[in-house]
């Protein structure tokens, strides 16, 4: 490295009968010129040997710098059975700026051997998702295959609410699946769900796309539902709709061709009542209205 500082130095001078440019030394001591710079200029800064020698990477101070009562509430959350992003979005409302990246609770989670679920974290994070109707729900679109409703060539899409406890659902049509359109289907979701269940959501898991932000993220702050979103790149977070979407296609649109979109949506509410009253669903063992009895059992 001293050896080409010397051969760069003796270059930019035309001095160096070799090199007519700096490039041509980049490229014959295979160095990419950006490093280089890092190296020539801490060496002349410093003017000692030492200074080329490669720095150690890493944390300058210590291993983990999140206070201990942020890392105390993090262990807390682990130990109920909550992954990273799912403490990330526990804790943004109460830390704001202060809360960890996942990545960083990822590294607190190691660090203290507990970036593992045990069966006892899992175990407890059913029973707290799952001990009573409106404790979450789940939210999602899907798209209707094209020429599914006769003459009608334009792509539709279908919102749909499942409670996270009682599996209990609720679906609409619309046209596109925009913030806005999304975020209205969700109050008429949501009013549909509480006048013939009365359940009322304190949370709300979707994913990350942009339907379920800016008008629909305003939405739910309105009506006091904490939104929280599935792990980036993993749509098996929001398992519940994925497999709601996939039955729902097996039993009422596949190979099915309807008259119109009033002919769609009035099969579509015919299935949302066969699902929810007569439907025995394999996942929790009942039907889905049953669930309600459980779950006013347990207040």
């Amino acid at each position: 490295m001293r050896e080409m500082i010397s051969v760069y130095e003796l270059v930019k001078q035309k001095r160096y009968g070799g090199f007519k440019f700096a490039s041509e030394v980049y490229e014959f001591y295979r160095i990419p010129k950006q490093n280089f710079f890092k190296l020539y200029h801490r060496f002349k800064q410093a003017g000692t040997d030492g200074s080329l020698l490669p720095l150690k990477r890493g944390r300058k101070f210590g291993t983990i710098q999140t206070i201990p009562m942020i890392q105390h509430k993090i262990q807390e959350l682990r130990n109920q059975g909550f992954g990273r992003y799912e403490i990330y979005d526990l804790m943004l409302p109460q830390y704001g700026r202060f809360t960890p990246s996942p990545s960083t609770i990822y590294r607190i989670l190691k660090w203290y051997g507990i970036n593992n679920a045990s069966k006892e974290m899992l175990r407890h994070k059913r029973k707290i998702i799952k001990e009573k109707a409106g404790e979450m729900g789940h939210m999602d679109c899907h798209q209707i295959k094209r020429g599914t409703v006769e003459g009608i060539d334009s792509r539709l899409y279908l919102v749909g609410l499942i409670d996270d406890f009682s599996r209990l659902c609720a679906v609409e049509v619309v046209a596109e699946v925009k913030s806005l359109t999304v975020g209205l289907s969700t109050i008429k979701l949501l009013s549909m769900i509480y006048q013939n269940y009365g359940i009322k959501f304190e949370d709300m898991l979707t994913d990350n796309g942009s339907e379920f932000k800016g008008e629909y993220q305003v939405i739910l702050e309105t009506l006091d539902i904490k939104h929280r979103h599935t792990k980036p790149y993993r749509p098996q977070t929001n398992g519940k709709m994925e497999r709601f979407w996939k039955t729902l296609e097996n039993e009422l649109l596949e190979e099915q061709v309807y008259s119109s979109v009033d002919e769609l949506k009035e099969q579509i509410f015919n299935y949302m009542i066969y699902y929810n009253h007569l439907r025995y669903h394999q996942g929790i063992q009942r039907k889905p209205i049953q669930s309600l009895l459980v779950s006013s059992s347990k207040l």
